[in-house]
């Protein structure tokens, strides 16, 4: 599926997972987003950034580059932000009981959530 932030494309799917490709374009950023019913692992594997993690207890931002990895749990808000001139490639790997996109709830820059 392409954005106007990149591409996210779904490359495997099975009970309780799946696994996307997350393309962020350079200069681009996701939308500030969290879920109810999964959690996911980032796996940097092109570029870098920023991964934006906020676990209701703090909001943590973490260089992100080829090789690290970054935990999302379940209902923490997070985004990911290419800071680079070249495009930012993360493999997420989503584990819950409701993959569907109904289960992602948006952020405004106000912090006012909305659903997809």
């Amino acid at each position: 599926m392409n954005t106007l932030w990149g591409s996210s494309t779904v490359i495997a799917n099975g009970h309780n997972y799946q696994v996307k490709e997350i393309v962020v374009s350079p200069g681009e950023r996701t939308p500030m987003e969290s879920h109810d019913f999964r959690n996911e692992i980032w796996h940097i594997v092109g570029g870098q950034g920023i991964a934006l993690i906020d676990d209701g207890a703090a909001e943590h931002k973490f260089h992100a580059s080829y090789g690290k990895q970054f935990n999302v749990p379940t209902f923490a808000k997070h985004r990911i932000i290419n800071t680079n001139g070249e495009d930012m490639i993360v493999i997420a790997v989503q584990f819950g009981s409701w993959l569907s996109e109904d289960d992602v709830i948006h952020y405004a820059d106000h912090e006012k959530p909305h659903h997809a």
